[in-house]
């Protein structure tokens, strides 16, 4: 058989070329101004706090609107794990709104005070126009991101929303994740260059991760080798889980229409 040539616009990593110039962008500028323009710590901390916050809501958006438009039973089964009240929540959009939104915005009460008494959040006030333009900008490319899936959305299937939004949730972890190794970079360096460069670096290996996975296809639950097969049936009995073949069943099920006399709980 021929080798398929992989064209030129694609990485061997599966990554076109957009999207790596995007994720250089999103995070060489932030990195470039921390280095030789002298850029605020708190505000690389408020840019990427700001593009997580926008991104959810934008996300949470496309995803209660592919509800809207196919009423997939995938949409009224619980994928994230989200709960409420100590009770399951049986609806995706508001997993993805607990998980995404709330969760950041209470981040976002953490980087305040982190930024106010820890590092240089104060001096933001004196820039306070330069900030508004950085933001704007974030907002920006985050709607330029985003905004084009919005087309041809009720023809998307229900697996393609749920991977595209756990992918989008990836930078709020990252967050928690930057700036534990910041912290940690602080204690080494009083001018707080260090968290902001280690900060970036996570996010830098998170939009990687993420930019892949976006280019990859949608498929089913792959089979073990049959040495971890019995293993796994083992470890699903006992915590409960389901199947390979339930999986994949489940999976199947989340494409179909629900009736409106069955939501919720289809």
């Amino acid at each position: 058989m021929k080798p398929d040539n992989t064209s030129s616009s694609t990485t061997s990593a599966g990554l076109d070329r957009a999207g790596l110039l995007r994720v250089a962008l999103q995070n060489g500028i932030p990195a470039a101004g921390v280095i030789f323009f002298g850029w605020s710590v708190s505000l690389i901390l408020l840019l990427y706090w700001l593009e997580n916050l926008i991104g959810s809501v934008l996300w949470n958006r496309l995803i209660r609107r592919h509800e809207a438009a196919t009423h997939l039973r995938g949409h009224y089964r619980r994928h994230l794990g989200g709960s409420s009240n100590n009770r399951p929540i049986q609806h995706f959009a508001t997993e993805h709104f607990n998980g995404a939104i709330i969760f950041t915005l209470a981040q976002g009460l953490f980087l305040f005070v982190f930024a106010a008494f820890a590092l240089d959040g104060p001096a933001l006030l004196d820039d306070a126009l330069w900030v508004l333009v950085l933001a704007g900008g974030v907002v920006a490319a985050m709607v330029i991101e985003v905004q084009p899936l919005q087309r041809g959305l009720e023809q998307r299937s229900f697996a393609w929303v749920r991977e595209q939004a756990q992918l989008s949730m990836w930078p709020v972890m990252a967050m928690h994740v930057g700036v534990i190794f910041g912290g940690m970079a602080l204690v080494w360096s009083e001018s707080g260059v260090l968290l902001a460069l280690a900060f970036i670096a996570v996010r830098v290996v998170v939009d990687l991760a993420r930019a892949r996975g976006r280019k990859k296809p949608v498929v089913g639950v792959p089979d073990l080798p049959p040495q971890l097969a019995g293993m796994e049936a083992r470890l699903r009995n006992e915590y409960g889980m389901l199947s390979q073949e339930d999986e994949i069943a489940a999976r199947l099920r989340d494409e179909e229409f629900c009736p409106p006399e069955e939501r919720p709980g289809c």
